[in-house]
């Protein structure tokens, strides 16, 4: 059975909650994985999420050898600088945040690159832009299929 549904701050369309387990039996066959291993599985499966920082990188690299190649790149040139500026301002957040108070004076770099890769998501088009331009490619490329 399912625990209490939690009230988070987002990803609302995600529910969460604990899996109540009692007095259950799994026989050997159905088990998912080796016996006393799900922690290290589960773990995996965050590992495999958190791939995102170089998938800025790499979504960057794919935009730039689409244009030597003289190929159409508004829609990787979209995908890589909206991933590239949101997860900048998110890790700048981060830093801002491990820093505590000093992360939020002048003084320290960290509150710096906070204020000054906002920008990122502003500049050249904003945010939302750039999801409009994906939005229009994907449906584009939905309805010629």
């Amino acid at each position: 059975m399912s625990g209490k549904k939690e009230n988070k701050l987002g990803m609302r369309a995600s529910d969460t909650s604990d899996v109540i387990l009692q007095n259950c039996h799994v026989s050997r066959d159905q088990l998912l994985g080796a016996e006393g291993a799900g922690f290290i599985d589960a773990m995996r499966v965050l590992d495999a999420g958190r791939i995102g920082i170089d998938a800025a990188r790499l979504l960057t690299y794919r935009a730039a050898q689409a244009q030597e190649q003289g190929e159409p790149i508004t829609l990787a040139s979209a995908m890589a600088k909206l991933f590239a500026s949101e997860m900048a301002v998110r890790v700048a957040e981060d830093c801002v945040q491990i820093h505590g108070g000093y992360g939020f004076v002048k003084d320290d770099p960290a509150e710096k690159y906070f204020r000054d890769v906002k920008l990122t998501t502003i500049g050249e088009g904003t945010s939302e832009i750039q999801r409009l331009i994906i939005a229009r490619h994907l449906v584009r490329a939905a309805t010629a299929a």
